[in-house]
């Protein structure tokens, strides 16, 4: 009988490989959201370390004697993943890295877009090299699976949908939670979907010559 476990997640980070974690504090830890790749560059040069720093969640599995399968939920938020562009919010999520050691018999995951964002508004492209499927929900949520993920096999995720949907509801308090301070979403003043529809259908047919 599958018992799914519920947890409360510890985060824990450090700045350098070997060094001693410490908890993870959300704002003072996390990068700020910057418009341009050499504020990035500086903020990287003046706190050595922060871009590279790894991040560890963990949580204490209560003891279990007998069970034919074990579940693990794992709930968490990201802030700064989507950029904003004229005419689409974008953002690419890897769930699983080529970095991955263990082995994953089957991954699945949900994607709900923002409200007023249906199939017909919104696209998606499954980077995965096994055997995997798509689909979309009734209010147009994207539904995805990939069997047999293997040691060093990734599996990401690239999405765009309709522009017209962000806008900030934090009263302009989002991204005064870093430090230093920024804005709350990172943007771009040109059209973007022409050319992500290109690059996947270029990378579609790289792979499909690579078989």
């Amino acid at each position: 009988m599958e018992q799914p476990l519920r947890q409360t997640l510890v985060c824990g980070g450090t700045n350098r490989i070997d060094t001693e974690a410490y908890a993870y504090q959300p704002g003072k830890d996390g990068i700020p959201i910057y418009q341009t790749w050499d504020e990035y560059q500086d903020y990287d040069q003046g706190i050595s370390g922060r871009k590279m720093q790894l991040l560890e969640i963990g949580w204490n599995i209560s003891a279990t004697s007998k069970a034919k399968s074990l579940k693990f939920e794992v709930t968490m938020t990201l802030v700064g993943a989507t950029t904003l562009y004229s005419d689409v919010a974008k953002f690419q999520w890897e769930p699983v890295s080529e970095l991955n050691e263990t082995p994953i018999g089957k991954v699945t995951g949900t994607v709900r877009f923002p409200n007023g964002i249906t199939a017909s508004n919104s696209w998606a492209w499954l980077h995965y090299t096994g055997v995997s499927t798509t689909e979309r929900g009734e209010n147009g949520e994207l539904k995805f699976a990939a069997n047999n993920v293997r040691v060093d096999r990734y599996l990401d995720l690239v999405a765009a949908f309709d522009s017209s949907v962000m806008h900030d509801t934090s009263g302009g308090k989002a991204g005064q939670q870093y430090t230093p301070a920024d804005d709350w979403i990172r943007k771009r003043d040109y059209d973007s979907l022409a050319e992500l529809k290109q690059s996947e259908k270029d990378k579609e047919a790289q792979a499909r010559r690579a078989t």
